[in-house]
């Protein structure tokens, strides 16, 4: 579901740009890319640009579909949100916030490991 939505936000991606997002190995990429291929959730091709690289997007069929489920997890979420109640809602938010803090300082020291050490 990441993979799907990673791309369906970035409208098109490589397999490495994927990786990359993801934070797993282009082969593993390669791998979640070939399932959503036979699920007909995305498409692949050679990109024009580089006849190396290869193009991910979301398949025009599947679009509904991935806006059904969207919709559905959303749902999904509110009615827990209900069922819990505010204060936890709060401390739900909160420590959802805090998640997205150490995966954006994680990622930037990965970046910058990369930058500094100069191997991918």
């Amino acid at each position: 579901m990441n993979a799907l939505m990673m791309v369906r936000d970035r409208s098109q991606v490589t397999i490495k740009e994927l990786a990359e997002a993801l934070g797993v190995s282009a082969p593993s990429a390669s791998v979640m890319v070939d399932r959503l291929v036979e699920m007909g959730m995305v498409t692949r091709e050679q990109s024009r640009v580089d006849r190396r690289e290869v193009v991910v997007q979301v398949a025009p069929e599947a679009v509904e579909t991935i806006e059904r489920m969207e919709k559905q997890a959303l749902q999904s979420i509110v009615e827990i949100i209900d069922k819990i109640g505010p204060k936890y809602a709060r401390m739900w938010c909160e420590a959802l916030g805090r998640i997205r803090e150490v995966l954006r300082e994680e990622n930037a020291a990965r970046c910058e490991k990369k930058t500094v050490g100069g191997s991918p």
